[in-house]
């Protein structure tokens, strides 16, 4: 064995009782420590998240609940300083909001084919008020989702009306605005077309018949033929339409004939200026009809969805839709479930322990005694020519 390795050694034997005595010191004020501190228990409650007891998808018109997200929402509004100080004033516990919100806690889970379950736990030095606050908590939870529950039905009841009355207008313009079309244009509609024809040719053959004829002017039946045809093009107020009425006007028929057949030309001409309107009357009458009939469809759609929105709202009032029950209330429990005293021994064994070693490390280096010749020889940093031994003998 050699001159270094019996040095090193005894330094080190040297420190084991400093080592041990720090690392003793540290586990007794560990041990004694944790004696010191309250038992902490916990409390918790069970919560379940039903399925509808209706199985109705009209509960679906105030718009699908998300478990999940419906219960955060609910932690959300519970852990507010204002919610968790009234439960403080109503458990008889002058805690502080802080206090109280580290003492809770919100275990939600949920999975495919899996109902949603929440656990309500509190932690707290007295087990009585632990499993009373736990119960406050899930009371809670039950009488804000019932409230949100029913605050979404009766909103969704609301929209859907003003819904429905405003379809309802818009499906009494739509109506109006047909009626006041046929009104303006009576006589000049689709449906008045097959009687005009009939009429005309009645007139033909009555003037056929009695050898009635009356002069004709090409230049002014070729200006009634463009008026028939622009008619159908062009709205009543178009210059075309108003230039080919004035030229009209200005002609005059190239010879008069006998009175009635006079008349009879005159009512022909009448059946055709009508004949002439009904084309573009059908296109927008057409229009008209089309636009009534989406609006009625509209209506009819969200009258629907109003009957649906009832019908959630009374699956709600009457607590047949998604609900969340109570499973498992808590109870004031019996074993502690904190401090945990064998990971806060353990820890303070490695703790007492590493400080032990660091204590006789320490020392080790701040010793500064030279006590070897090399401990000369590296402190003034020479290289001596020979050593002399220390002697022996007494």
């Amino acid at each position: 064995m050699s001159a270094s390795f019996r040095y090193w050694r005894w330094r080190v034997l040297r420190q084991v009782p400093l080592a041990v005595f720090v690392a003793v010191l540290g586990g007794a004020a560990t041990y004694y420590g944790n004696d010191l501190l309250p038992d902490r228990y916990t409390a918790s409650t069970h919560l379940l998240v039903e399925t509808p007891s209706v199985a109705n998808d009209t509960a679906l018109a105030a718009g699908p609940f998300h478990h999940t997200a419906q219960l955060q929402s609910i932690e959300a509004r519970l852990m507010t300083n204002d919610r968790l100080t009234s439960l403080a004033n109503q458990l008889g516990r002058g805690a502080e909001p802080k206090e109280l919100r580290d003492a809770i806690s919100f275990d939600t889970s949920s999975g495919r084919g899996k109902p949603t379950s929440l656990v309500v736990s509190v932690t707290d030095a007295d087990s009585a008020f632990a499993a009373a606050a736990a119960n406050t908590l899930a009371e809670q939870v039950l009488a804000e989702h019932n409230l949100s529950k029913t605050n979404r039905a009766e909103s969704a009841l609301i929209f859907f009306r003003e819904e429905v009355a405003e379809q309802k207008s818009r499906l009494d313009q739509a109506f109006a605005a047909l009626l006041q079309f046929k009104d303006e244009n009576a006589g000049a509609l689709p449906e008045d077309a097959s009687r005009y024809h009939d009429q005309r040719r009645a007139l033909l053959l009555q003037r056929a018949s009695k050898g009635l004829s009356v002069a004709s002017d090409p230049f002014r039946e070729q200006l009634e033929l463009e008026l028939r045809t622009a008619s159908t093009l062009y709205s009543a107020d178009h210059p075309r339409i108003r230039g080919l009425e004035a030229q009209l006007a200005q002609s005059e028929p190239l010879a008069q004939s006998d009175e009635p057949a006079q008349q009879i030309s005159g009512d022909i001409t009448q059946i055709d200026a009508a004949l002439a309107l009904i084309p573009a009357n059908g296109l927008r009458l057409n229009a008209l009809q089309d636009a009534h009939e989406l609006e009625r469809k509209l209506y009819e759609e969200a009258v629907s969805r109003l009957e649906d929105a009832a019908i959630a709202e009374r699956i709600a009032l009457t607590a047949r839709g998604d609900r969340i029950t109570i499973v498992e209330a808590a109870i004031p429990p019996e074993l502690p479930s904190g401090p945990r005293d064998k990971i806060i021994l353990a820890l303070g064994a490695l703790v007492s322990v590493a400080l032990g070693l660091s204590v006789a490390i320490l020392r080790m280096r701040a010793d500064a005694v030279l006590r070897r010749p090399q401990d000369l020889m590296n402190s003034l940093k020479i290289q001596p020519y020979a050593v002399i031994p220390r002697p022996r003998y007494a």
